[in-house]
């Protein structure tokens, strides 16, 4: 599914985009965290955005450990910045290819300027 959704981002006939679900912690938090970091967002503003789940009525409070759980395999991933190393994740684990993120990155940042 997340290669379908980054491939709706790259068409710029699909923006301006608004996406949610219920807590956000979980696929859509990790879908934010995904596109943030190949945006080339710091990872600091990555974690604060994760934990504004917590103002919701999720049930449990979030911590940085459930979003280490799954951001650290995507980390693991080569590269020498948070950027590359999500780029990497994103076309192993999705098959996206490295067109379609950077025209998803040239939508949401440089189409902003």
């Amino acid at each position: 599914e997340f290669k379908s959704i980054f491939e709706f981002i790259a068409d710029q006939n699909n923006l301006p985009l608004f996406y949610h679900c219920d807590i956000g912690t979980d696929r859509t938090g990790m879908l934010s965290a995904a596109l943030l970091s190949l945006c080339n967002v710091d990872l600091d503003y990555i974690h604060i955005d994760y934990l504004y789940s917590n103002f919701g009525k999720i049930g449990a409070q979030r911590t940085l450990d459930n979003f280490n759980k799954n951001f650290s395999t995507l980390m693991a991933y080569p590269g020498t910045s948070v950027q590359a190393k999500m780029k990497n994740a994103l076309m192993d684990k999705t098959g996206v290819s490295e067109q379609t993120l950077d025209q998803v990155v040239a939508n949401l940042v440089e189409r902003g300027n």
